[in-house]
């Protein structure tokens, strides 16, 4: 329930060059959230990474602890998104950018990945065929 396995992270570089390139994104500073619709075979709708720029933390400690940080607060809020995705039957890919100059806190991270999770889970679903109504 609340593991982070590997089938769960997105690793392709095919994948994650087109949800730069052809994905949608928002900034919740100073994470960026970026996402994309795609279909894949896994038993998990959303397949998610997180990156930190080398250029705004120099030293690899710093950028793994962000890192770190960010993956357990997704790994600890994930589960009612996975739910709502798959009743929708819905696949994202999203990649979480922190792009801020001050280590976050656990916290403050924890809010921003709820925002910007529920923020990519309401896109994704708006276009959904399920929510049509009918009159």
């Amino acid at each position: 329930m609340f593991t982070f396995k590997k089938i769960e992270r997105l690793s392709s570089k095919k994948d994650i060059s087109l949800l730069y390139n052809s994905g949608k994104s928002k900034t919740f500073f100073p994470v960026k959230l970026y996402w994309r619709e795609n279909r894949f075979d896994s038993p998990y709708p959303i397949r998610m990474m997180v990156s930190v720029p080398k250029r705004i933390y120099k030293k690899a400690v710093d950028r793994n602890l962000i890192k770190r940080r960010l993956r357990e607060a997704y790994r600890l809020q994930k589960q009612p998104f996975y739910e709502l995705l798959t009743q929708s039957g819905k696949q994202l890919d999203l990649l979480l950018l922190y792009s801020g100059k001050e280590k976050a806190l656990m916290p403050e991270l924890m809010k921003l990945v709820q925002k910007a999770l529920a923020f990519a889970i309401e896109e994704a679903l708006k276009n959904s065929p399920n929510n049509v109504k009918e009159d």
